[in-house]
């Protein structure tokens, strides 16, 4: 059969498959043969006949044929007392001016109409199409103005990869596969994944095809959270046609969707709301199938002529096998996940939304916070360039972001809650080793009785079950986790907070099983809150004291001690004990800590600044030590260290008496001292004075010059604190400093040259 053949063939039987949805009476009829001649569809219902020609052709000629033969037989079919008969001309594209002037000349017996106009008699999909365009598609919002509208050119394709599969699609593949036949799609993803955006582009290109003819079937797109409740596809499919404001009808929506004209997107499955929480994983697993009973019944009673794309966050349940019974998932599906962005990707969609500066290191690579970021790019109240923002002022932005994204889902829960129930969690992993969680359900809803004071009602429920950044750690116990470490470890700052701002009623046993650190995310969002004053050197003071005079585990007084270590004397604080805490980096030497003392405490590494003599060390009692680097010393440890278990202690190139002694020029000597002081320990920031000490005159001159190419080349940006000017790293860069400082004499760096030009 040719390439024109089979578009008729195909052609006449979409409009007989629309025929028998519109005279459902007349279910049995198709092609018959009448007067001798084959009809491509004959219709009898209780009040009449209609007789279908259907033509992909536009020629007149053809038209004049198919007009007689089907007026003639409608004619005779009236001359003949029976039921009352009706002739339908069908074009595949809008009837030209001789065709209409063909079929005019049957006034009363004949009807011309285009596909398009037949098919809206059952279902305008063109009007159902302008409809949905205008409301919102799942979760995609602008992440300036937080409302459900993005344009469509901000999408950047993203990488599906397909499960038990080395296979990866595009939106489009995806679009062409669902248009060359009926597919089953299951789309998972964490929180800013681009689930929505994905599956939305997918809609867009099938509706595009739709208008041109190119398919036959229009895609339908329904957010599960608006159908919360619901187990009939009926009535989620009306409440739909309302909720958009179709006008056609809703039981030419359900028509159409029975008759498998329609491809059906179903996104935010995580998002119907369940019945309960159980006590028993048993018990809760039973809600979330319970919940997805509006979904199985859509897979269960669709046309098997119909496309069908589920979406929904993988976090949502507890194992795969989970999931695929819940949603009613069956072998011939596909699941796809959704890959992060790779930094082309990301630079692409800053520079569409309208931010085109360098991407700094400690970027997230989920689309939804690269967005984040561009929209953080336009405002005033950051630093000059996102470029040289800090990860602390970055993560505290998105933090609050996140939250505030969340909250709408449930607008019982205000951002700030929400971000306190994430941030408390992130406190209770702390209890694991890995500061990632293996948070049973009664820890996850202990968290929450925490902040809102109750137990959690249906919407806070929901919301436990999809907080973003957590996962199932494990399909057995239900148990869940942290999955990206500096998430974690940002939203670990939360409670640290709250203790430093209020020390003598937040409930400090919230950390007495601590086993990890804070981590240097959750040190730069500490180090962010004072710079923004959120907390001051009054809170500081108090927390201290609350420390000293106190009953709290020993790791408060070292998370809190991460907001100290900024400035030059922490000797103003008072003495501060740390006892039984851990710590995964420590700078000391850089500022006076004698008055600091570590009592049995799990330390993995210890740098060495040299700054200050050992008098002005901090002590070290009973703790383990996993590294100490850059003694810059010969004959043993400093005594501050001698009640310690230290398992390697290293000497090194590091302090600034060494690094003036190399054979360098004056300027890229300073620098290199600058650049250590700066980057030598995570979360760190160096008050300016600071970079002039142990210099002479002569090298010190060089140090504002030094800062300002420092500065212009996004390595490190000021701030004040107190009318201190306090100096902060751009984490982007430090591979390239460590490597700098690693071997100054070798280094090819165009930095040096630029310091040595000075």
């Amino acid at each position: 059969m040719r390439a024109g053949q089979l578009e008729q063939a195909h052609f006449e039987d979409e409009v007989r498959q629309i025929a028998r949805l519109l005279w459902s009476e007349a279910a049995l009829g198709g092609s018959q043969v009448l007067e001798g001649r084959e009809r491509d569809g004959v219709f009898e219902t209780r009040d009449a006949i209609n007789v279908i020609e259907a033509t992909v052709s536009s020629k007149r000629d053809k038209t004049s044929q198919d007009a007689l033969k089907t007026a003639t037989v409608v004619q005779n079919l009236r001359k003949s007392g029976g039921k009352f008969a009706a002739g339908w001309l069908v074009t595949l594209h809008e009837p030209t001016v001789d065709q209409k002037a063909v079929v005019a000349a049957y006034p009363g017996t004949l009807r011309l109409l285009s596909f398009e106009q037949f098919r809206s008699m059952l279902f305008n999909g063109a009007e159902y199409i302008r409809c949905r365009m205008s409301h919102a598609f799942g979760s995609v919002t602008d992440p300036e103005t937080h409302k459900p509208k993005l344009d469509r050119s901000a999408y950047i394709p993203i990488e599906l990869l397909v499960s038990e599969s080395t296979d990866r699609l595009t939106a489009k593949q995806v679009s062409e596969l669902i248009e060359k036949s009926p597919s089953r799609f299951n789309v998972v993803g964490d929180y800013g994944a681009g689930k929505s955006m994905t599956i939305r582009e997918v809609f867009y290109r099938l509706a595009e095809n739709y208008r041109n003819l190119k398919s036959y079937r229009v895609p339908v797109y329904l957010n599960l959270r608006e159908h919360r409740g619901q187990t009939s596809p009926v009535e989620a499919l009306e409440r739909h046609s309302r909720e958009i404001g179709y006008s056609g009808g809703a039981s030419d929506l359900v028509r159409a969707w029975r008759g498998g004209h329609v491809d059906l997107f179903l996104d935010g499955f995580d998002e119907i709301a369940t019945s309960g929480w159980g006590q028993s994983l048993k018990r809760v697993r039973q809600h979330r199938c319970a919940a997805m009973t509006l979904i199985r019944n859509f897979v269960q009673s669709s046309s098997n002529k119909s496309s069908i794309v589920v979406a929904g966050r993988s976090n949502f349940f507890d194992a795969k096998s989970e999931m695929r019974a819940a949603l009613g998932v069956t072998a011939e599906w596909r699941t796809v996940s959704l890959n992060d962005f790779t930094p082309e990707q990301a630079q692409r969609l800053l520079k569409k939304l309208g931010y085109d500066d360098k991407i700094p290191e400690w970027l997230p690579s989920r689309p939804l916070l690269v967005a984040y970021f561009a929209f953080l790019g336009r405002q005033g109240d950051l630093y000059t360039s996102l470029a040289g923002l800090g990860a602390g002022a970055g993560w505290n932005k998105f933090l609050a972001l996140i939250s505030a994204r969340e909250s709408e889902q449930d607008d019982r829960l205000d951002p700030e809650t929400v971000r306190q129930i994430i941030e408390r969690l992130a406190t209770r992993a702390r209890a694991t080793p890995d500061g990632m969680g293996r948070l049973s359900m009664e820890v996850v809803q202990e968290a929450y009785r925490d902040i809102v004071g109750g137990l959690p009602d249906e919407g806070g429920q929901q919301l436990l079950l999809r907080l973003p950044g957590l996962a199932p750690s494990s399909a057995e116990d239900g148990t869940r986790s942290f999955i990206d470490p500096q998430f974690a470890s940002a939203a670990r700052a939360g409670d640290v907070t709250r203790f430093v701002i209020e020390p003598f009623s937040f409930d400090t046993t919230v950390f007495a099983d601590v086993q990890s650190a804070l981590g240097s995310n959750g040190k730069d969002v500490l180090i962010d809150n004072r710079v923004s004053g959120a907390v001051t050197d009054g809170h500081l003071k108090a927390a201290f004291e609350s420390l000293r005079v106190g009953n709290h585990p020993g790791q408060v007084a070292m998370d809190v001690l991460s907001a100290v270590l900024i400035d030059e004397d922490p000797t103003i604080f008072g003495r501060i004990e740390v006892e039984e805490a851990v710590e995964e980096e420590l700078l000391v030497g850089s500022s006076d800590l004698r008055s600091i003392t570590f009592r049995d405490c799990i330390i993995s590494s210890i740098v060495m600044d040299g700054d200050f003599g050992d008098e002005c060390l901090p002590n070290f009692k009973g703790c383990v030590i996993g590294t100490i680097e850059g003694l810059g010393r010969d004959g043993g440890l400093p005594q501050q260290f001698s009640d310690s278990d230290v398992s390697t202690a290293i000497s090194g190139t590091t302090t600034n008496a060494e690094i003036m002694g190399l054979s360098l020029a004056e300027p890229v000597k300073v620098l290199l001292t600058i650049l250590k002081k700066m980057f030598v320990q995570q979360g760190s920031g160096r008050q300016l004075s600071a970079f002039s000490r142990g210099l002479d005159p002569r090298a010190a001159k060089y140090v504002p010059e030094v800062l300002r190419i420092v500065q212009s080349e996004g390595l490190g940006a000021p701030t004040r604190i107190r009318g201190k000017e306090i100096w902060f790293p751009n984490r982007h860069h430090s591979a390239r400093v460590r490597t700098l400082l690693a071997a100054p004499l070798l280094a090819t760096d165009s930095l040096i040259k630029t310091a040595s030009d000075l």
